[in-house]
């Protein structure tokens, strides 16, 4: 199930940490627990590609019927509201400020692809192609969805006129002009990466929205930054050490941070790793934070810069002999295999080709470090005039320009990412909806506890009972 819960704006952020400032607008089934022949013979044929997204939107559009009659902008809604020491008898309007997801169930909201890779568009607000998502000096174009709400409307009234087609007759045309338009019609969307759909939130009152349902959707750091650009930082940098090295980085970790004793380590990043740092997994927002916090602290170490720069000058070598990064070599460069305890060789992946330099690590750290701080605590933000809005986002386009050149991806898409790319919005988020904690998705990731988990333990786990509730 998949909660979809509200609050107001009235409430500050630490407010919307509690579950009890939230409140459950419904739940939408998981609609892809079937079959592999089930989806795939349900979703044939142009009509059936955007089977799924339908579906969805059409649980959505039950969820949001009570809210689209309560936004008092058709229908009068009038309170006594206490302003102040005043009491006074005045129309309420509750138009839709933002929506706070990650990635994945904002791009479900909107209904794009659920594709990162190999499609024409890339981000959910943007135009921007998978080729141009890692370049800092982007301009982007910002889509509405209004538009986008036009197309999806035309393409349905080309198979289902009697339910969309107002105004349509189809027997004016001949079949082959039908099934013309149907494959332009389809080919026009998959070009924006849209399903053919029609969205739940085309007609509910966003206020003074400009870009429509788009703007609503605010990129959220946790997911972005934390759990995307910082995480895969690390992994670069972690993954060309070889055991001796991450066992001598552990070692300098402990040295370091377990003798520190201050009442203000509550200020600063978690800082404290049960099974080392170099183990990456299971690690919450927070401690990846934390890791690049430590590994400065490192670097800037003797012992820790030592260790570095022979880490770098093991990896240059292995790169011109064409050796694996990771595995142990001797006084001579030459490598070491690893025989575990049941006899076979330790392997690991190497994720890229990071030459680990402490200077340049340093600095790229500290730029991210400076970023996490900024949009963490830096409110109130300065975006009074246009050179304030290209003084921050210039600012944001050298850290990923560092990143770019200090810790290259070199599987799958490289930084060819949703996520890296989501930077660069982030001046627009809080040019409309201020710090970035206000659209933090961690209270809704904390509320899924009271709103998803414990309500799936105690509901029938029988799909009739499920839809006919």
């Amino acid at each position: 199930m998949e909660p979809l819960s509200f609050t107001f704006t009235l409430f500050n952020w630490k407010c919307q940490y509690r579950s009890e400032a939230w409140h459950v607008l419904g739940y939408v089934p998981d609609l892809e627990m079937k079959s592999s022949a089930y989806k795939t013979k349900q979703r044939l044929g142009l009509m059936g590609k955007g089977h799924p997204c339908r579906n969805y939107h059409s649980c959505l559009e039950r969820i949001v019927m009570s809210l689209k009659q309560n936004q008092g902008k058709h229908e009068a809604i009038k309170e006594w509201i206490c302003i102040g020491d005043y009491v006074s008898y005045r129309r309420c309007f509750f138009p839709v400020a933002l929506m706070i997801g990650d990635s994945q169930s904002q791009d479900k909201m909107c209904g794009r692809y659920l594709a990162y890779a190999n499609i024409p568009r890339l981000c959910r607000a943007c135009d921007v192609t998978p080729e141009e998502s890692d370049n800092p000096d982007h301009k982007c174009n910002f889509l509405s969805m209004t538009d986008i709400n036009d197309m999806c409307l035309g393409a349905l009234q080309l198979y289902k006129p009697a339910q969309y087609g107002i105004g349509i007759d189809l027997n004016e045309f001949t079949p082959l002009e039908i099934k013309e338009a149907q494959q332009e019609a389809h080919e026009n969307l998959q070009l924006m990466s849209q399903h053919m759909h029609i969205n739940a939130f085309h007609d509910v009152w966003l206020g003074s929205n400009t870009c429509g349902l788009l703007e609503s959707l605010p990129h959220d750091m946790m997911h972005a930054f934390l759990h995307g650009v910082l995480m895969y930082v690390i992994e670069v940098i972690m993954s060309p050490l070889n055991p001796t090295e991450k066992f001598q980085l552990d070692a300098i970790v402990d040295d370091i941070m377990i003798p520190l004793r201050s009442s203000l380590r509550k200020d600063y990043p978690r800082c404290s790793f049960t099974h080392g740092i170099t183990n990456l997994t299971l690690l919450t927002a927070d401690e990846r934070c934390g890791v690049a916090f430590v590994l400065v602290l490192v670097a800037i170490s003797k012992p820790g810069s030592d260790m570095l720069y022979k880490a770098s000058k093991r990896i240059e070598n292995a790169l011109k002999r064409g050796q694996k990064l990771n595995v142990e070599v001797n006084d001579a460069y030459i490598g070491i295999d690893l025989v575990g305890d049941d006899g076979e060789t330790e392997e690991e992946i190497v994720i890229a080709e990071s030459l680990c330099e402490p200077t340049k690590m340093l600095y790229m750290l500290e730029l991210m470090l400076a970023f996490h701080a900024w949009y963490k605590t830096g409110h109130p933000f300065c975006l009074k005039t246009k050179t304030d809005k290209r003084n921050m986002l210039d600012a944001i386009r050298t850290m990923m320009k560092e990143i770019l050149e200090n810790a290259p991806r070199n599987d799958k898409n490289g930084w060819k990412l949703q996520k890296f790319h989501d930077m660069l919005h982030i001046v627009r988020d809080i040019e409309n909806y201020g710090s970035p904690n206000n659209v933090d998705a961690a209270p809704n990731e904390n509320n899924l506890i009271d709103f998803a988990k414990r309500p799936g333990k105690r509901a029938h786990k029988k799909e009739k009972f499920l839809y006919h509730k």
